[in-house]
């Protein structure tokens, strides 16, 4: 995808005193939100404009961009302010990114970088405590493969807390360790509790923060807005996001545009700061529009080459009154690298879902894996005699567009099986 992003703020200068003393000689912003280079984000174009003109180029700093105006005239300046606007052009992808090889956990703390390291100390938002900690170490407790270790905590925190909007539209109330007692969220909270659970075995992860695109109407009256999602650090890869709240491990789908990397989830997105004299300030709101371009919402996550192939089987085409049936994804891994999936069961309502009642699945393959996942089904019986029922069963993934089907057909005299889970 590419779009267009425009970042707009300013700060007015309002007087503390009467009469003329009222002056501002100088005025700086240092604005941490705005789009990043990373592994999925190639920044193409940014351009900035001042009101009044800037004294000074805008200047990259760290991980911020340094603004500075100055007023070179003696006037009086009430009802004066500073703005900025930027225009940016990202491109896009959803590729997975790729991680070849197996890289061993527990990571020797040792060779993490001090930039790195940073990211392994808690938060505000982002806390620790003794729950936590246990519940992270035995998640991980057998694993000695870093991607295994991250999956399954990304698997468990999407598959066990539940996304509310209780809070939407403010900052991050729950810290990490409310939302694993609390078992809900919104995005940031949820991305908190991701990435504190890695912390706390020793796995660097900080938080991505923007704007992601989404088709949800029941939850979202705009299509685009502000989201949170997580990075994890791969030595001898760099930053790998995982989107928990969307179920997106290892990748995110090209509606996602980073605009700021953080240690927690509450970072000040423009700061500003002024000399003079007997003034004060007001604003500091940043406003945001993502325009795409030339791209179609649906094709934000359908990559060009799908990294998986799915083959969706009943083990028996035909079954007696009442009997069990087994329905088999075959799943393959066409990459060299690690691919994980989300996988959607499609089934009908008056049939009976035995190996658990969440037709949601998240899976890790590793490269160029060929895995089989068995459904198991209790076929109803109260049927009638002489009649033959079929029943279609489906299997989509969220890498794929393309939706797998199995058909099972249920008639008296074919044979039966029984299932012991």
């Amino acid at each position: 995808m590419t779009a267009n992003v425009n970042i707009r703020s300013g700060v007015e200068f309002h007087p503390t005193k009467p009469g003329n003393n009222f002056r501002v000689s100088s005025t700086s912003a240092t604005l941490s939100w705005f789009p990043r280079e990373s592994l999925h984000q190639n920044v193409m174009e940014i351009k900035i404009a001042h009101v009044p003109s800037a004294a000074m180029e805008p200047q990259i700093v760290g991980d911020t961009i340094q603004l500075f105006w100055e007023n070179k005239q003696k006037q009086r300046m009430q009802g004066r302010s500073a703005q900025f606007s930027m225009e940016a052009t990202v491109q896009t992808t959803n590729e997975i990114v790729p991680v070849r090889d197996k890289i061993l956990f527990p990571i020797i703390q040792q060779s993490i970088s001090p930039e790195v390291r940073a990211y392994l100390k808690p938060g505000r938002i982002a806390n620790h405590n003794h729950d936590l900690e246990q519940a992270a170490m035995s998640l991980v407790a057998e694993k000695d493969d870093l991607y295994h270790a991250v999956f399954a905590i990304a698997d468990w925190v999407s598959t066990n807390i539940a996304y509310s909007l209780a809070s939407e539209g403010q900052p991050a109330i729950q810290s990490a360790s409310q939302v694993l007692n609390s078992r809900f969220g919104k995005c940031d909270e949820i991305t908190a509790l991701f990435v504190s659970m890695n912390r706390a075995v020793g796995i660097p992860c900080r938080f991505a923060l923007g704007y992601s695109y989404t088709d949800n109407e029941i939850l979202f009256k705009q299509r685009w807005g502000a989201h949170s999602w997580a990075e994890v650090h791969f030595p001898g890869v760099g930053w790998v996001p995982f989107d928990v709240t969307y179920g997106q491990f290892g990748y995110v789908d090209a509606g996602h545009i980073m605009l700021s990397a953080s240690n927690d989830a509450e970072p000040s997105s423009v700061e500003f700061s002024a000399s003079g004299r007997e003034f004060e300030l007001f604003g500091c709101e940043v406003d945001t529009i993502v325009m795409p371009r030339n791209v179609q919402p649906a094709d934000m996550n359908i990559a060009r080459s799908p990294a998986i192939d799915i083959c969706f089987e009943a083990q028996a085409k035909e079954v007696g009154f009442g009997s069990a049936c087994v329905v088999v994804a075959t799943l393959i891994n066409k990459r060299d690298h690690y691919v994980s999936t989300r996988l959607n069961l499609g089934k009908p309502n008056e049939i009976e879902l035995l190996n658990g009642s969440d037709t949601s699945k998240n899976v890790l393959l590793n490269p160029r894996e060929v895995r089989e996942i068995p459904f198991f089904f209790k076929m109803d019986e109260q049927y009638k005699s002489g009649y033959r029922y079929e029943y279609t069963f489906s299997i989509s993934s969220n890498l794929t567009s393309k939706q797998e089907r199995a058909v099972v057909i249920v008639k008296e005299g074919a044979p039966l099986f029984y299932a012991k889970m």
